[in-house]
């Protein structure tokens, strides 16, 4: 890693620990009896640098909503890119899974959690998780009756920025690039197939980049059939231009006018990697979502489900 590399990764880092420190002051909160109904918690479950921060941050603009912040990271203090990378993911039954349910049921405080709440008097809550795709059907099992929302992004796209970043316990940019693209296609292969998540809302960033007001209010309307609160909030007040908490500015350029700073090569072998996974159908070659989420994962979930064709 050259000189210039490092000083501009430093300083992206300097700038996250920079913003995580003057958001981890302990707030005072009030929680109000309708924040302690089920539906009135929603779950956003995604992947690292797939915008969730930044959805996560448009659902509680809103007065009332508490935002908590990747409680499936504090059984294993896993609070910065590079523990992330040297940690396993979470799988099943676990202190993950219950660290996501007791935010869910309002019981869970920590510096770590609380860092971007801005909200006093809680009405509801947003839960947002980058780690905890191998345990969403988990999680869904135990809150049946909470909003789940599935995030997801174009493996490239998110693969690309974790190795610029440095988030990654190999030091060959392609051999990480590839690795991170092969584990996103593994969880969300699962995670898209679990019949557990058939009453989830699924959403692509390419989707909410496109029009953000219409499916933030989307996601307003469905949790909404899980509890009136979320009926009452304007999301004409919402600020979709504002950059997230975590978000990183100075992506490399490079080559390939599809993918900056990504070799043709390295396109082509992550794209058969989506493929082998069964993927190619939600997302292809170029950055674009190819179809609906809630399409894609409905038709995963009826061949999870379908039987085998020796006993039809």
């Amino acid at each position: 890693m050259n000189t210039h590399e490092m000083t501009r990764r430093a300083r992206w880092k300097a700038r996250y620990v920079t913003k995580q420190t003057g958001r981890r002051a302990r707030s005072w909160m009030v929680v109000t009896a309708s924040a302690r109904r089920p539906g009135s918690s929603l779950w956003l479950c995604s992947w690292q640098r797939s915008g969730s921060t930044w959805l996560a941050e448009m659902l509680a603009q809103t007065t009332g909503t508490r935002l908590v912040y990747e409680p499936a990271n504090l059984h294993d203090s896993t609070f910065t890119g590079e523990l992330a990378a040297a940690s396993a993911l979470a799988t099943g039954a676990g202190p993950g899974c219950d660290d996501v349910v007791a935010a869910m049921r309002g019981t869970l405080r920590h510096p770590w959690v609380d860092q971007f709440n801005r909200s006093h008097v809680v009405r509801r809550t947003v839960v947002k998780d980058v780690r905890a795709m191998g345990i969403a059907g988990e999680v869904a099992a135990v809150l049946p009756d909470s909003p789940i929302v599935i995030l997801t992004r174009h493996p490239i796209a998110v693969a690309r920025s974790v190795v610029d970043l440095g988030w990654t316990s190999d030091d060959d940019h392609r051999v990480a690039f590839l690795a991170q693209v092969e584990q996103w296609c593994e969880f969300h292969v699962r995670a898209l197939a679990d019949v557990r998540l058939d009453g989830a809302k699924f959403v692509t960033y390419e989707a909410l980049i496109a029009d953000p007001h219409r499916r933030v209010r989307s996601i307003f309307e469905w949790a909404a059939t899980f509890d009136p609160t979320w009926r009452r909030l304007d999301t004409s007040q919402i600020d979709v231009a504002r950059p997230s908490s975590t978000d990183f500015r100075g992506q490399r350029d490079g080559a390939n006018s599809r993918w900056p700073g990504l070799k043709d090569a390295d396109v082509e072998a992550a794209t058969a990697i989506i493929t082998s996974h069964g993927l190619d159908a939600l997302y292809g070659p170029g950055p674009s979502a190819l179809c609906e989420l809630d399409e894609f994962a409905a038709m995963s979930r009826n061949k999870a489900t379908r039987p085998p064709a020796s006993e039809r």
